[in-house]
């Protein structure tokens, strides 16, 4: 027994600093959750810009007079959505879609952001830069031929009334854009 009780007091004695070390802490692992990562590997031809991703394009003051009845346009604005670090030997062509929600009276156009302070009876049409109109939720129509490096792709909008009256405000829309490559 006593061969025992000193190899108890031995490790006893080895084993107190260790544990007076440790602060008499113990280790608690608790279920915390859990994390999911999602993305894709793809071989694209081109990426947006930085300034095209979330692009504003100031459409300006127009008056209700300027409508001339149901279906006449405004005048037009022009922006550019950029392209950089284009390899055509990947695709030699890019064509976008405007994904957004159509006006209810005329689906060829962007319906107007509705609020107490909207204007009625107008939407947002787009074009590509052949003037040639973008129906919105459609796929591409035509293709801009991708340059290596930079290509621009200019497009217009123009307001349209959808509505024989156009009641003054505020005229905001909003599109998202899909580019699909060939």
């Amino acid at each position: 027994m006593k061969t025992h009780s000193i190899v108890i007091a031995g490790l006893s004695t080895l084993l107190l600093p260790a544990l007076a070390f440790a602060g008499g802490r113990h280790e608690v692992t608790l279920k915390g959750g859990n994390v999911e990562f999602q993305g894709a590997v793809v071989n694209a031809a081109c990426t947006v810009e930085a300034g095209s991703q979330h692009l504003i394009v100031q459409m300006g003051q127009v008056r209700s007079s300027d409508f001339h009845g149901l279906g006449s346009w405004t005048d037009p604005q022009a922006f550019t959505l950029t392209l950089k670090d284009c390899d055509t030997s990947v695709s030699q062509r890019a064509g976008v879609t405007f994904r957004g929600q159509t006006d209810k009276k005329d689906p060829g156009v962007l319906a107007v952001i509705g609020g107490r302070q909207s204007a009625q009876g107008v939407g947002l049409g787009l074009f590509d830069s052949q003037g040639h109109q973008i129906i919105p939720n459609q796929q591409p129509l035509s293709f801009t031929p991708l340059q290596d490096n930079t290509t621009e792709i200019t497009f217009v909008a123009r307001y349209r009334a959808t509505s024989r009256t156009v009641i003054a405000g505020d005229a905001n829309t909003q599109a998202w854009f899909t580019l699909t490559y060939l």
